[in-house]
């Protein structure tokens, strides 16, 4: 969840450096508080064996 209010990072730099990421080029405190919220990471990977 994209809110510093209701999930501490308790230090962790990953976590801070997650908050900025989400937040990136937000520049308004508007800005950054219409991009709290829930985010899905997906990473797709395709395993599958091709033959040219």
């Amino acid at each position: 969840m994209n809110d510093r209010s209701k999930t501490p990072t308790g230090g962790d730099q990953a976590m801070e450096y997650e908050f900025k990421y989400f937040d990136h080029g937000a520049v308004t405190e508007t800005q950054k508080a219409n991009r709290k919220g829930h985010y899905y990471v997906i990473n797709w990977a395709d395993d599958a064996q091709r033959n040219p």
